[in-house]
């Protein structure tokens, strides 16, 4: 007999060995745990062959159809509990929050403000109306948009935050190209499973929450990054179905965002002799 023949005959005696002695010490706990996993595996099967069949039904529908429809993550909110036409009123009303960098042009004149400090205010903006409309109407169109216009914003953030924090790196942080190829990165990775947002959102913004953080924390803004910090908790505390908090994320991540601008304008503006002027 060869000795591969050898070790192939060992190690065949040796794995019959171990699984009649594991089989005869668990006994029929371990055949439990058997029959679990393949019942589990049943069940994982049928899951998937479940949202195979579902995507097939919803590929047969006309995609102006799959707009309009019911979105399919909610927040813990009683729909409809304050006002008969709004679903989450309290999430709509809320939203409006992410708005709050725009209060930037009330105390700094136009002319001064950086073309990425504008850009971050309009997206700002266009997250708290997309946010609300989402919560307003809860339409699948509006999920989707709030998702990726929210991801994108906070993107934008962290370029124009890191651009304080890594100065010798300012001519490709703040680069228009950058921002354009970075932007329309983020929205592709979202909106191509725009019928299925959460995976590519979270998977996105776990990345981009430790960049802006960092960020924060690197400038000394502690208020904002614990602002923002809250926010996130709240978030998830909703999703996971422990309390339903989800407008302090629109509260705390607004206040973030706008205590953000704030003071990246004000270092702009003193790193550029620029602030002689008195502020409103």
């Amino acid at each position: 007999m060869s000795n591969a023949a050898l070790w192939t005959s060992v190690l065949a005696g040796w794995f019959a060995w171990e699984s009649r002695s594991s089989s005869s010490s668990a006994g029929k706990k371990t055949n439990h745990a058997v029959s679990r996993r393949r019942a589990s595996f049943h069940v994982r099967h049928c899951e998937a062959a479940a949202r195979a069949t579902q995507g097939a039904c919803l590929l047969e529908k006309p995609l102006w159809t799959r707009l309009w429809e019911p979105a399919t993550v909610v927040t813990m909110e009683q729909k409809y509990a304050v006002c008969c036409g709004a679903a989450e009123f309290w999430c709509s009303i809320t939203s409006l929050v992410f708005a709050a960098p725009c209060l930037v042009y009330l105390v700094f004149p136009f002319e001064v403000i950086p073309w990425q400090a504008h850009v971050c205010c309009i997206f700002s903006l266009c997250t708290a109306t997309a946010s609300a409309l989402y919560h307003w109407t809860l339409y699948k169109l509006f999920s989707s948009l709030d998702a990726a216009i929210a991801c994108l914003t906070v993107h934008l953030y962290t370029l124009l935050i890191a651009n304080e924090v890594w100065p010798e790196h300012s001519g490709w942080l703040a680069d228009p190209t950058v921002w354009g190829v970075s932007a329309f990165a983020v929205l592709a990775h979202i909106l191509r499973r725009w019928e299925h947002t959460a995976r590519p959102t979270v998977q996105l913004m776990g990345i981009i929450i430790v960049l802006y953080s960092y960020s924060l924390i690197y400038l000394g803004l502690w208020g904002a990054a614990v602002a923002g910090w809250i926010g996130i908790f709240c978030f998830l505390a909703d999703r996971k179905g422990i309390a339903a908090v989800h407008s302090a994320w629109h509260i705390g991540g607004g206040l973030s965002l706008g205590a953000t601008a704030y003071a990246v304008l004000l270092r702009q503006l003193a790193a550029h002799d620029a602030d002689t002027f008195i502020l409103a």
